[in-house]
């Protein structure tokens, strides 16, 4: 006999926000972190060849890396009771396989 298959269990509005923000701050870190090493090594090992088409392209690349954090940021939104502050909807889980996030 084959045994049925188990519904994954639902996650709750509290730990979507919390993993939210976490996921978040994650990618907040790793555009700041892959910004800094970029411009680090390029003042230390390519300065001469830094020329303005280069900074331009950094100045691109640093804005779609922008836009898509907000994207992410906005689509993560909260939404909090007027009445008494408690958590109402903690907005798409970014964490979710196969989700509207990815």
């Amino acid at each position: 006999m084959v045994p049925e298959p188990r519904k994954q269990a639902a996650k709750g509005q509290r730990q979507i926000y919390r993993e939210n923000k976490e996921t978040i701050f994650f990618y907040s870190c790793v555009i700041a972190a892959a910004n800094v090493i970029y411009v680090a090594a390029t003042r230390l090992f390519f300065w001469e060849e830094f020329s303005f088409k280069f900074q331009m392209i950094f100045v691109v690349t640093s804005v779609i890396y922008l836009a898509s954090f907000l994207l992410m940021k906005r689509m993560a939104k909260s939404r909090f009771s007027a009445l008494d502050g408690g958590l109402v909807d903690a907005g798409t889980d970014l964490n979710m396989s196969s989700g509207m996030a990815e």
